[in-house]
């Protein structure tokens, strides 16, 4: 009988240490923004870059990872508090992403926070038509960090909204770019016709980088 008694002790202390941990309230303060170039919003690969926050005046400061979405979005949401805040190096075909390593801002209620950053080369919409089971995308790319040399570039395809160098249907390479402010890509997008409709993006390559920037994800009517 004593060792019930002992047992269910046991049990409702747990509960209660339970109970008191639950009782703490959950971060209601939501932080999002925007990769920004001058002005302009900047897109890229899915998961590609990542947000690391900081929240500043603890002993030890436990990181908070943020996944940016391929349209250059983030969000988290978060307790009020003073946090410091930069992008991992080595993520993506940009160079650093503002004039200091660190961004610090304190958060109090909903914010928008855009951080601007410098892709070696900024892809600008591409104009695209669509001729029966022919696409084409005709698109300006600005040269912004000045050591770098374009590689590829390439016109992605695909039938859902997620479409970069890894998912596509269709990928169409150029490998020698004469002009940056007129660059044509043409698809043969025969495949695709009977859906109705496809997605369409283009990349923008690096000399001796792995990576691309990207135009933003276009939905065509076939």
């Amino acid at each position: 009988m004593k060792i019930k008694l002992y047992i269910l002790a046991i049990a409702s202390i747990l509960a209660f240490g339970s109970c008191e941990t639950d009782n703490y309230d959950a971060p209601g303060t939501m932080l999002e923004g925007h990769l920004m170039y001058q002005g302009k919003e900047v897109a890229t690969k899915k998961a590609e870059m990542r947000i690391e926050v900081y929240e500043k005046g603890w002993d030890f400061e436990k990181e908070i990872e943020m996944k940016v979405d391929q349209n250059g979005h983030y969000s988290e949401t978060l307790f009020d508090g003073s946090y410091k805040l930069f992008l991992k190096n080595g993520r993506g075909s940009f160079s650093n992403f503002t004039s200091s390593d660190t961004i610090h801002f304190e958060l109090n209620g909903n914010q928008q926070l855009d951080i601007e950053v410098e892709p070696f080369f900024f892809v600008n919409e591409p104009n695209y038509s669509v001729s029966g089971s022919t696409l084409t995308a005709t698109v300006k790319v600005d040269k912004v960090v000045t050591e770098k040399q374009i590689g590829k570039v390439k016109l992605l395809v695909g039938k859902t909204m997620l479409v970069d160098d890894q998912y596509k249907e269709i990928d169409v390479t150029l490998e020698e770019i004469a002009d940056l402010s007129n660059i044509t890509l043409t698809a043969d997008i025969s495949d695709l016709v009977s859906k109705g409709y496809c997605f369409a993006r283009v990349a923008v390559g690096t000399e001796g980088v792995s990576t691309y920037n990207y135009s933003f994800v276009k939905k065509l009517d076939l």
